[in-house]
């Protein structure tokens, strides 16, 4: 075998190599190399949860790449040795023989080569290390330039160097399509201007000075270095899918998509009389451009809490122009992009610059002869728009349309829990499931570690167990606590164990026309406030650990720790998922202090598809004329605690905090005064009086009716 097969069977394998390990890093199994075979238990346990909750048709890794990127560099590096085979050893006496001792021979080869990438690689993690915590601007510097040039190569961009101003460097990465200028201080050691252009004079017009605004300020970064390095990525993933699978141009695809939810905004502004707040949450969303992405993303939801935060007057003009602001970080977003796919797409023609039917200016019949007109269903329409929506589908047997093995993707900022129900509907809509490669409900049955719903939403509040080898170890009771200013009592929330939804993260959601995303959003929505209901009872503020001493030898019962309050002071309240995400039910349980006999409240709360929620309180006489009430509290803050705080206020309508406080300092006061006098020493007092000695007393205890005159005994 040649020097040359050789190398080029270690490249294949590096490469092998590299696809699983990202695809590791971003289902989050960035552990060290040899950590799931020796490592603990507890992290081994881990590492099957966060494969099992995230390999899906909807996780962070492209199933479909993959399934397609590791046969061809497996078929790659069989055909090499195939050919080595049937070209070098034929007729040769002991070819088999041979042709094992060359594998085994590779195999070593691989291995040294193996190894010295690994060495290469921790002296780039020594090297990033070392940045971080060096003083030395020209060297962190230098470093920085170095990965850029790196980065480049890797993508298979030509790299060019060339001098300006003195002291200043432009560093150049061209490709087929897009073309990188970077100006660089060497003097002063700082990021001058990133410029994105285009090579092809199709793409003169979408130079975009919010690109290059959103590049230099990740560069100039290096803690924004990974962002740079994935919106590099992004355009050179879409440049690549433009030259090899013409003639679809992918940049116009996604400059459509850009113009169709810019159109919408519009729309529903003037409705609207700007009232963003109520497009974020009830319309079809807010068009972001090349907010930490390069290209368009639409912010689709947020709390309550964090609507009321945003000055939404001072960004209406911001998102009119595209520009950017730190608010939009706080919002829930999808981002809007292309990825490879297993079945072939038809795209827009160059000449055409937009999916969304202007009924304006368009004639819906000529357009018949190439495009279905697709229409918002009922189920997804919004209330906001007096019309439905209507989009171009283009026909599988015209002429005019390219068609190619990619696909548009919305990538989900961040990831969104949803149960296993949604994740099919949400397959279903965006026509996943018919494909046949919707794959983990498998692979979730056969894993025992794969976390429920309930179990995801307070990932990471509850600490890892510690286990103990000596049967003494005390016992943990994890339970969430909330108490406002203006009530007595403490809520104590308790997780029912029964309940354990089966569950999916939600990364990315591959789509092919625009319409469908908007009836994504509406899936979204509905999950989303189910999960900030439930967190609102569970969260790290309100979590507390309680530990109870198990009894030794000598001891006669268990020992709760000093913090572990009077049960008759909590009202505890159990909280159980309703097929997920439709509702939650609870029930509140009024100790005796509060009222007797005890009585447990029924709490009914129902989330609707429009993003809208009812309340149903039973339990306490008839308190249905509550509901209404109940309601409006609960969609004004999305708070199960204040809900119930409200509740209890107006059903037992407590004294004000301090007169109670004051009151039972008086009670105390007079039980003590009582308790003193009770154990008043009486030993010189002779209590053994016959019955003459009584009559003696009452005869000179009696009070003339005179003296008494208007008194009353």
């Amino acid at each position: 075998m040649t020097e040359t097969e050789a190398k080029s069977i270690h490249t294949l394998i590096r490469e092998l190599q590299s696809i699983i390990k990202n695809s590791q890093e971003q289902w989050g199994l960035n552990f060290p190399k040899g950590q799931g075979d020796k490592g603990d238990k507890s992290d081994k346990s881990q590492t099957n949860i966060a494969i099992a909750n995230a390999v899906h048709t909807f996780g962070p890794v492209n199933l479909n790449e993959l399934f397609e990127e590791i046969p061809q560099k497996i078929t790659l590096m069989r055909e090499i040795i195939t050919q080595f085979k049937n070209n070098m050893l034929t007729g040769i006496q002991g070819s088999e023989q041979s042709l094992s001792n060359y594998i085994n021979q590779l195999k070593k080869e691989t291995e040294r080569l193996d190894s010295l990438a690994e060495l290469k690689d921790s002296i780039k993690t020594c090297k990033s290390l070392a940045l971080d915590a060096c003083h030395d601007n020209s060297t962190a510097f230098k470093f920085i330039i170095q990965q850029i040039e790196s980065l480049g190569k890797q993508l298979g961009l030509l790299i060019y160097h060339d001098t300006g101003e003195p002291g200043e460097t432009v560093l150049t990465m061209s490709g087929a399509i897009i073309v990188l200028d970077i100006k660089y201080d060497e003097i002063l050691n700082r990021i001058i201007k990133v410029v994105v252009s285009y090579a092809t004079d199709a793409r003169q017009n979408d130079k975009d000075d919010r690109v290059n605004n959103l590049l230099t300020q990740q560069l100039s970064d290096f803690k924004q270095f990974n962002l740079f390095k994935k919106n590099l990525e992004t355009l050179k993933t879409l440049e690549t899918m433009s030259k090899l699978i013409q003639p679809v141009d992918c940049f116009h695809c996604i400059k459509c998509i850009s113009n169709d939810i810019k159109t919408i905004y519009e729309k529903e502004f003037a409705i609207t009389n700007g009232d963003v707040q109520k497009i974020l949450t009830e319309g079809h969303g807010i068009p972001l451009f090349n907010v930490d992405r390069v290209g368009p993303s639409i912010a689709y939801w947020a709390p309550k809490h964090q609507i009321m935060e945003i000055d939404w007057k001072f960004i209406k003009d911001i998102i009119i122009q595209g520009e950017m602001h730190e608010s939009f970080r706080s919002l829930h977003r999808m981002w809007i992009s292309m990825e490879k796919s297993r079945t072939p797409h038809l795209f827009l023609p160059p000449g055409r610059n937009q999916y969304l039917l202007n009924d304006e200016l368009e004639n819906e019949i000529e357009l018949m002869e190439n495009y279905y007109i697709s229409p918002e269903l009922p189920e997804v329409q919004f209330s906001l728009l007096q019309a439905p929506l209507k989009f171009l589908h283009p026909k599988e047997d015209s002429t005019i349309f390219a068609s190619a093995l990619i696909e548009f993707v919305v990538w989900l900022d961040p990831p969104v829990y949803v149960s296993d129900n949604v994740a099919r509907h949400i397959g279903s809509y965006a026509g996943i499931v018919n494909r046949g490669y919707f794959v983990s409900s498998a692979f979730q049955k056969k894993d025992p570690q794969t976390l429920s719903l309930e179990q995801l939403l307070i990932e990471g509040i509850i600490p890892p167990i510690k286990h103990s080898s000596t049967s003494r170890a005390p016992k943990i009771i994890h339970q969430w606590e909330k108490k406002f200013d203006d009530s007595l009592y403490l809520q104590v929330f308790n997780l029912d164990s029964k309940c354990n939804t089966k569950a999916r993260r939600i990364d990315r959601i591959p789509f092919s026309n625009l319409f469908q995303v908007y009836g994504l959003i509406k899936i979204l929505r509905q999950q989303l406030l189910f999960n900030k209901l439930y967190q609102s009872c569970f969260n790290s503020s309100t979590y507390k650990q309680i530990t109870i001493t198990r009894p030794s030898k000598h001891d006669h019962a268990e020992k709760i720790s000093p913090d572990a309050e009077d049960a008759e002071a909590k009202i505890q309240i159990k909280v159980q998922t309703i097929n997920s995400p439709t509702g939650l039910s609870l029930d509140i349980q009024l100790p005796s202090k509060i009222i007797s006999p005890q009585i447990t409240i029924h709490l009914s709360v129902t989330i609707l598809h429009e993003d809208s929620l009812l309340c149903y309180a039973t339990g306490f006489g008839d308190i249905s004329n509550l509901n209404e009430e109940l309601t409006g509290v609960l969609q004004t803050y999305q708070d199960i605690p204040m809900l119930i705080n409200h509740l209890l206020n107006s059903l037992l309508k407590p004294q004000n905090v301090e007169e109670i406080k004051i009151e039972e300092t008086k009670l105390e006061e007079t039980k003590l005064e009582e308790t003193k006098f009770e154990e008043m020493n009486i030993d010189g007092i002779n209590i053994d009086l016959n019955l003459d000695e009584i009559e003696e007393i009452e005869s000179n205890m009696m009070i003339d009716e005179n003296v008494m005159n208007s008194y009353i005994i």
